[in-house]
């Protein structure tokens, strides 16, 4: 109680929900609790404590009252060898066992990282091959549709509440590179596909996954500068994809065709006032997840220099045609968005259309050059895109 009166006074309205713990799945093996520890003892527990809370003079009494994300679950359903200890932990779990309050739970919250660091023998699997992998992603984030569904039943959503591309706080050469930047793309919108609509990516000063540091720092050895890393332009590209005109509620969905381990492709609909009408077709985007090696752009002042990639793809890199008939109308203009870097294991040289971020101020530098293009006839749109790229196509 203190702890939550304290948070209250201190962040006022910039608190915007109560967690009562975190990861919580992981109590037994910490021996926090003992094997009794689960949904249902875990369910009394936490309507016990947020009905001190909400019970609180401190509370009743704020103008600004935070409600509660509840669950925080780190352990996933179906990978066992991310799992800490042995319980009944899930949302459809905890669903059944009482954990439900649309009113005062804004959301149910569970955590994803589809490889590790944590010990030697996850570390020792850790490959950027194998994050630039749709069918990995997919595999990661499928298991959670019952879950979602679970938390929709609830009335509330379920939302990646931490995540990355490893956890322990991820692996240079692997986490900071531009194929982290194409995998960040690919599983936000995997995600929003099967409705999960909030992904919140862990950051941290010295963690290799950020994907920036505000400050200089020693780690391994070397003297880190302040900066931004490969990965943070997924972000900059997916504030493209995501933007809505009159801030409209989207749709996203997975595009069957366009779905094998090196490519895949999402419709970015705006979901009209009837939900009976067929929702409108504003973008598309296509990612290709291929892994090419670039003998440019391997270093960045602000990662590690001993994790610098030494590969380098043969040849001359590749690209696809991509063709897709759309409901778009012949002759209408088009405007294409790209997510681009030397290569997978890049970690510089790496923008949006012409758009990079300065390393010290994260400020935008350089205009967008975006392609233009028109519908063909049949509403057929035809885009070129190289290994280890995405774009973006909408209508001007």
């Amino acid at each position: 109680m203190q702890e939550a009166s304290a948070a209250m006074e201190a962040l006022g309205e910039s608190l915007a929900l109560f967690e009562l713990g975190n990861e919580i799945d992981h109590y037994i093996s910490k021996g926090w609790r003992d094997d009794s520890w689960g949904t249902s003892e875990y369910t009394r527990q936490w309507k016990r404590l947020t009905g001190q809370i909400l019970a609180s003079d401190f509370y009743k009494q704020a103008s600004h009252q935070p409600l509660f994300q509840a669950a925080v679950f780190a352990d996933p359903p179906w990978v066992p060898d991310q799992h800490d200890e042995i319980d009944d932990f899930d949302i459809i779990n905890a669903t059944k066992a009482g954990l439900v309050d649309p009113e005062i739970i804004s959301g149910y919250a569970v955590h994803l990282y589809p490889q590790s660091t944590c010990d030697e023998v996850r570390r020792a699997r850790l490959s950027l091959d194998l994050l630039s992998n749709h069918q990995v992603v997919w595999t990661n984030v499928s298991q959670f549709i019952p879950q979602q569904e679970a938390a929709e039943k609830a009335h509330a959503p379920l939302i990646l509440g931490e995540t990355n591309s490893a956890s322990c706080s991820g692996q240079s050469g692997i986490s900071d590179t531009f194929g982290a930047a194409l995998w960040t793309t690919d599983y936000v919108l995997t995600a929003a596909s099967i409705g999960i609509e909030q992904v919140y990516f862990h950051l941290g000063h010295q963690s290799e996954y950020s994907a920036f540091t505000p400050l200089a720092y020693g780690y391994e050895g070397e003297s880190l500068t302040a900066g931004v890393r490969a990965n943070v332009y997924s972000h900059l590209f997916l504030a493209h994809v995501l933007a809505t005109k009159d801030n409209k509620p989207q749709q996203i969905s997975a595009l069957p065709s366009a779905n094998s381990s090196n490519f895949s492709g999402y419709a970015i609909f705006e979901e009209g006032k009837h939900k009976h009408k067929n929702p409108k077709l504003e973008k598309l985007v296509f990612v290709d997840m291929g892994v090419w090696n670039a003998s440019v752009g391997l270093s960045n002042p602000s990662t590690l220099s001993a994790t610098d990639s030494t590969s380098v793809s043969p040849g001359q890199r590749p690209s696809r045609d991509v063709r897709v008939q759309t409901s778009w109308p012949p002759g209408a203009e088009l405007r294409f968005i790209r997510l681009q870097g030397p290569g997978t294991n890049a970690k510089s040289e790496v923008d949006v259309s012409g758009v990079s971020l300065d390393p010290e101020s994260g400020e935008p530098v350089g205009e967008l050059h975006a392609e233009k293009g028109v519908v063909r006839h049949g509403g057929i749109v035809d885009v070129s895109l190289r290994q280890a790229e995405a774009v973006l196509i909408q209508l001007a």
